[in-house]
C-alpha cells in the first residue's frame, strides 16, 4: 500500500514538474523578456552553462577578443538573463560594442542595463555610464560625458569606480 501512495506521489511530482517546464518554455518563446530571477528556475546544468559562458567572455575581454566576447555575451544574456551575470555581462558587452566601434549598439545594451533595475546603482551600471561618457566624448558632446562622469561620483559608493570616474573627469574637463 506505501509503495502505491509513493508511486501515485512521486507521478504527480512528476507531472507537475513537467507542466512547470513546460509553461517555462512557452513563456520564454512568447516573450523574450522574462520575469525576475525569483520566478525563473534553472537547472545546475544551466547554471554551469552560463557560469562557462561568463568565464570564456570574461577571458576574450582581457585578450581583447571583444569581437568573440560580445558573441558569448549576447547568446548569454538572450538564453540566460537570469543566472546572476546580467548587470556584468551587458556591461562587458557594452565595452566590447564601444571597443568595436559601435556606438549605437553600446547605447543601446546601456539603456537596456538602465531600465532593468531602476534605482539600483550597481557598479556594472556605473561602468556602463563611463563607456557612455566615453561615447559622448567621441561624437564631441563633452558636456554630456562631464555629467555623466559626474552622476557616476556623486551617485555610485563603488571606490574603484569613483577613482576611475574622477580620473576620467580630470582628463575631459577643461
Amino acid at each position: 500500500m506505501t509503495s502505491i501512495k509513493t508511486l501515485i506521489l512521486s507521478t504527480v511530482v512528476l507531472f507537475l514538474g513537467s507542466v512547470f517546464v513546460f509553461e517555462s518554455l512557452l513563456l520564454q518563446k512568447e516573450n523574450k523578456q522574462r520575469g525576475p530571477a525569483s520566478y525563473t528556475l534553472y537547472t545546475p546544468g544551466i547554471k554551469a552553462r552560463s557560469k562557462k559562458m561568463m568565464e570564456e567572455a570574461r577571458r576574450l575581454h582581457v585578450i581583447e577578443d571583444y569581437k568573440s566576447a560580445n558573441v558569448t555575451l549576447s547568446k548569454l544574456l538572450d538564453q540566460y538573463p537570469y543566472t546572476g551575470y546580467r548587470e556584468e555581462a551587458s556591461f562587458l558587452l557594452a565595452k566590447g560594442l564601444f571597443y568595436e566601434g559601435k556606438y549605437g549598439r553600446s547605447e543601446e545594451v546601456i539603456q537596456l542595463l538602465k531600465e532593468h533595475d531602476p534605482g539600483t546603482n550597481s557598479k556594472w551600471l556605473g561602468y556602463a555610464l563611463l563607456v557612455q561618457g566615453k561615447i559622448h566624448e567621441i561624437r564631441g558632446e563633452v558636456d554630456d560625458s562631464i555629467r555623466l562622469y559626474r552622476y557616476v561620483i556623486k551617485e555610485f559608493s563603488d571606490t574603484d569606480l569613483v577613482n576611475e570616474a574622477e580620473d576620467i573627469l580630470i582628463e575631459v574637463s577643461p
